[in-house]
């Protein structure tokens, strides 16, 4: 499950958050513009409801307030929106920074 919201409030920090549930916990991912793109910090809970609560107290952003988006695909990054993943090198590592679209 991912959610989004932009802030109504922004601050210095944050104008747009991403709760994003993994399987072994929830990222909490902090962008300083509305446009889609990598988040510049994350935050670790254990539980979806843990991030929501941090974001209420934080950021005082309500439950009604989050936009539900599909999750990332497979191999794509889980802070984009649109389906992204990094480029890779001829040897197949990744080019961390150096993105591309996913089809």
């Amino acid at each position: 499950m991912r959610k989004v919201v932009r802030l109504s409030n922004p601050t210095d920090e944050a104008r747009r958050l991403m709760i994003c549930e993994s399987g072994d916990g929830t990222f909490l991912f902090l962008y300083k513009t509305d446009e889609d793109g990598p988040c510049y910090a994350d935050f670790w809970f254990e539980s979806s409801e843990e991030a929501e609560s941090f974001c209420v107290t934080e950021y005082g952003v309500q439950a009604t307030e989050w936009e539900q988006i599909p999750n990332a695909k497979p191999g794509c990054q889980h802070d984009w929106i649109a389906p992204t993943r990094a480029k890779r090198d001829h040897q197949g590592k990744k080019l961390w920074g150096s993105f591309e679209p996913a089809e």
